[in-house]
């Protein structure tokens, strides 16, 4: 099985557990992937295919070796939940005396919720965030008699963006030591297990193809233990050495003369990848980028006879040293009061608006590029009375071939009845009625040809009677 990209997680910023929002409270990811990332890769090129409408580049010799964003993302503070989270300097307490009706709610949740006496545990994925999708504050704005600052108006958004909606170009998240392709079962060596984290195949391809070809800053977890420190991604260069395959099993620490992993791979290069990003300040700052330096990399490519990159395995010297995963953030939305998400007594919508003001725009839609890029079909999925997924993610695609799996979680008491009924079609043509239990999440296998697909999900149900619903299916040639 694949390890299938996963959408709408909860990144938390610098804490936490990855997967809240929409799986079990497990301690560790049980699921697998390729040692090729084959599948993964499939999924990468779906999301940036239906961001940027172009194709997403999988030849080694034709990608980028050096690039950086045409926007470099500021830095901000990651507001560390020991010493306050994001009322540190008193935005909260602010925003209830101008929002609340000077009822103490947002401030004293965030001292109740997001005070976690561990010194990793922030709000770093918020400003990450905040600083892949909008520009600086630049002016005071004044809500009821309340002067904000820009500052204030930082905070604010690192916080409101610990709720955001998220997509996966690449990874997942394991509390567990980090893997190696040594220890696998020798039965499933084609088998990546989760805590060896995103594959190198994925990740090259995602850099080159977001920052490379695009100039496009994404986000990722500089962690490979069970901290998560997501910072903003914006800056790369890395060279290529062709290998023989011998000297890239040595390179993995894997004995052998022959490659056991992925049986389409022609050809190794061993790569050496050069990254920057912007880190979190001591404090809140305004404009300014304080710089990671370079941080390296270094993994096996995987290339098939026609060039293209189809995975990759870690360098010895990187196998517990690599980013988790890659993500970009969609929009946001307000906190539904647990301590994963944002503060619930604060609306995005206001500070939005606050921030939009403060940058002299009429609207928060009218940022220009390429702080738009996450707004592309941030609603698909998401119904009245239902959420839909596939294969674990929320933004519309498909890989072609695969075990696409179409899960539908209900929001409001949907199926109450096992006389309730679903009908399924694709394309206007019965596909299949899957088995209802009340109260409980609806799965089924779904397969659909290359290109764009409307799915129809008829309902018959005692409590809505009937209705329906269409969801468009992107899937990949």
């Amino acid at each position: 099985m694949v390890k299938w990209l996963v959408v709408m997680l909860l990144l938390t910023g610098c804490r936490k557990s990855l997967y809240a929002m929409l799986t079990s409270p497990e301690k560790q990811l049980k699921k697998e992937q390729t040692a090729s990332g084959s599948n993964e890769i499939e999924l990468a090129a779906g999301l940036y295919e239906r961001a940027f409408g172009a194709t997403f580049n999988r030849k080694l010799i034709e990608l980028p070796t050096s690039s950086q964003a045409t926007v470099v993302p500021k830095s901000g503070y990651w507001y560390p939940q020991s010493t306050g989270g994001t009322n540190v300097f008193g935005a909260l307490t602010k925003y209830d005396r101008a929002f609340n009706g000077g009822q103490n709610k947002a401030a004293q949740w965030e001292a109740t919720y997001h005070a976690q006496n561990v010194q990793w545990a922030g709000h770093c994925n918020g400003f990450s965030a905040n600083a892949i999708r909008h520009q600086e504050p630049r002016l005071n704005v004044t809500r009821g008699g309340i002067v904000f600052t820009p500052y204030d108006i930082k905070a604010l958004l690192a916080e409101i963006y610990m709720s955001a909606g998220y997509a996966f170009t690449g990874g997942s998240r394991c509390e567990a030591r980090p893997g190696s392709p040594a220890f696998r079962n020798p039965a499933t060596l084609d088998r990546m297990d989760a805590c060896e984290d995103i594959n190198p195949g994925v990740w090259h391809l995602a850099v080159a193809n977001w920052i490379g070809t695009r100039k496009q800053a994404i986000i990722f977890d500089n962690n490979a233990d069970n901290q998560v420190w997501n910072f903003p991604l914006y800056s790369y260069s890395y060279t290529t050495q062709e290998i023989s395959a011998q000297d890239a099993l040595s390179l993995i620490r894997v004995g052998g003369t022959s490659w056991p992993f992925n049986a389409a791979a022609s050809k190794f290069y061993l790569v050496q990848m050069q990254i920057k990003y912007s880190k979190e300040g001591t404090t809140e700052t305004l404009n300014q980028v304080v710089d990671s330096g370079p941080t390296m990399f270094q993994y096996v490519l995987e290339v098939d006879a026609s060039g293209n990159v189809i995975g990759g395995e870690w360098h010895q010297q990187n196998q517990a040293t690599h980013p988790d995963f890659i993500w970009i953030p969609l929009e946001t939305k307000p906190g539904n009061g647990t301590s994963d998400e944002g503060n619930p007594y604060i609306d995005p919508d206001e500070v939005l608006q606050m921030w939009a003001e403060s940058r002299g725009l009429t609207s928060p839609d009218a940022e220009p590029p390429p702080y738009d890029i996450a707004d592309f079909d941030t609603k698909w999925g998401n119904y009245d009375k239902f959420r839909v997924s596939i294969s674990g993610v929320q933004y519309g695609v498909a890989a072609r071939g695969a075990r696409n799996v179409v899960k539908i979680e209900p929001i409001q008491s949907l199926i109450q009845s096992t006389s309730d009924k679903l009908d399924v079609l694709v394309n206007g043509k019965f596909y299949l009625s899957p088995t209802l239990s009340p109260g409980n999440i609806v799965e089924f296998p779904i397969n659909l040809d290359p290109g764009f697909s409307k799915v129809t999900l008829n309902w018959k149900t005692s409590q809505y009677r009937e209705f329906s619903e269409d969801v468009e299916v992107y899937t990949m040639e």
